[in-house]
């Protein structure tokens, strides 16, 4: 099966897009004193809403909204002056460490997704802040850098 340019330049995109997050640990639950790190399905309503893009080295501007039925919407500018706006589902491993995330361009089941999916983690770093940090292998990473990846990491803020 080949792959349109414009469908690989969308996926290098989001797979940029995701990479500017970066991360010191998860907020604290005021109710139990437990960390968010100590509960990984929280995340899964955590990312629920609209947030912003912190810019990199890909991306300039842009936004990202988690659906609560499993979607998103992202719009961003880029680095080269272009705008990308793409949306699709997205599925969440939480019983993955560190939690992984499966950002797919429309349904993750239709035909061809397998191309079009960008495999990554996720985490939080702290109450309205978090952070992706995307595969370009089209595996997941094994674990976020030490340093955030100027291109596959993605900080997002709300």
């Amino acid at each position: 099966m080949k792959i349109s340019k414009q469908i690989f330049s969308g996926i290098i995109v989001l797979v940029l897009c995701f990479s500017g997050m970066h991360s010191a640990g998860f907020a604290e639950s005021q109710d139990k004193g437990e960390t968010a790190a100590e509960k990984p399905g929280d995340i899964a309503q955590l990312i629920i809403g609209k947030w912003t893009i912190k810019p990199n080295d890909v991306i300039v501007s842009g936004t990202i909204f988690f659906k609560s039925d499993s979607w998103y919407v992202m719009d961003e500018k880029r680095s080269d002056g272009t705008g990308v706006s793409k949306k699709g589902e997205y599925r969440l491993n939480v019983d993955a460490t560190p939690v992984t995330i499966d950002m797919c361009l429309q349904g993750c089941d239709e035909p061809g997704s397998e191309w079009t999916t960008v495999f990554g983690l996720i985490r939080m770093i702290s109450d309205g802040k978090m952070e992706l940090f995307m595969s370009e292998t089209g595996k997941y990473p094994a674990a976020f850098p030490s340093e955030p990846d100027p291109k596959a990491t993605i900080i997002l803020t709300k």
